[in-house]
């Protein structure tokens, strides 16, 4: 996706990481921000953005087809990455109560979160929408069972976790598997912002026309915020920019918001 993503007309991809997070509270992209990365143009193909639905059915018969082993390995990952043994149960059916038992041991118990109750509150929307980016990039099976549900969940967990870095209302383990099954169960739908110019996902019940991420709210979550991250998704760990509090600090000096140019045509690092 980002072929060239050096230098291009004077501005790199780590000029815009840190334009976003400087000015993560602004409506307007980086001039240089092609507009198919800040937002996805609303005369899109609206389909494009759904998720997948799997069926109980097809949950029971693909988790079935599975050796033990990865049946093991699968549920021990999404129990040690916080889902909920009763939430992962009703996912794998009633069939796998003893498997998930033995697994589950000393775990905590009470009952689990549900995507609804995720999606009512926007600051948690907001974290659900940064972590569906996610999702969505590893649900591309096109006939989803179990195993794509569980792998693709703790893939897109694990990035979320790695590059979402505002704490107020971030996700645990739990919720976001609440929000995956919400997801893949056809509850989530794609809504456009018209403000922003991006696709927004909601559940059914609050589809109410207005983005948890708008920054006029003061959200913990902005739009900036959410395509920073979601270049990040696309972007290799050891490839990602780092900025000291000096790059900071001269940035925010130097930037002009609104676009990402510099100045004096300077940029953090250069002497």
């Amino acid at each position: 996706m980002f072929e060239g993503r050096g230098e291009r007309d004077g501005v790199s991809f780590s000029d815009i990481i840190l334009y976003l997070k400087l000015f993560r509270h602004s409506l307007a992209p980086p001039a240089e921000l092609p507009p198919l990365i800040w937002g996805m143009p609303l005369d899109l193909r609206r389909h494009a953005l759904d998720f997948p639905v799997v069926s109980p059915a097809e949950v029971a018969r693909s988790w079935g087809a599975l050796a033990l082993e990865q049946r093991v390995a699968l549920a021990r990952g999404a129990l040690d990455l916080g889902v909920h043994p009763l939430a992962l149960g009703r996912f794998l059916g009633p069939g796998e109560t003893a498997l998930i038992a033995a697994l589950a041991a000393r775990r905590r118990r009470g009952r689990p979160v549900s995507g609804r109750q995720i999606f009512r509150c926007p600051a948690r929307a907001a974290h659900a929408n940064a972590f569906l980016d996610a999702l969505r990039l590893q649900l591309f099976a096109e006939r989803l069972g179990a195993r794509h549900v569980l792998s693709g969940f703790a893939t897109a967990f694990a990035a979320y976790r790695d590059v979402v870095d505002i704490p107020d209302g971030r996700l645990a383990g739990d919720d976001a598997w609440a929000v995956t099954m919400s997801a893949v169960s056809g509850e989530i739908v794609a809504l456009p912002c018209h403000q922003s110019r991006c696709w927004y996902y909601a559940h059914r019940d609050f589809a109410r026309g207005v983005a948890p991420w708008l920054s006029l709210g003061r959200r913990p979550l902005t739009i900036a915020d959410r395509v920073r991250f979601f270049l990040l998704y696309f972007v290799a760990a050891d490839e990602r920019p780092t900025f000291s509090a000096e790059d900071v600090a001269r940035a925010g000096r130097l930037m002009v918001e609104g676009s990402a140019r510099w100045r004096d045509g300077g940029r953090p690092g250069e002497k």
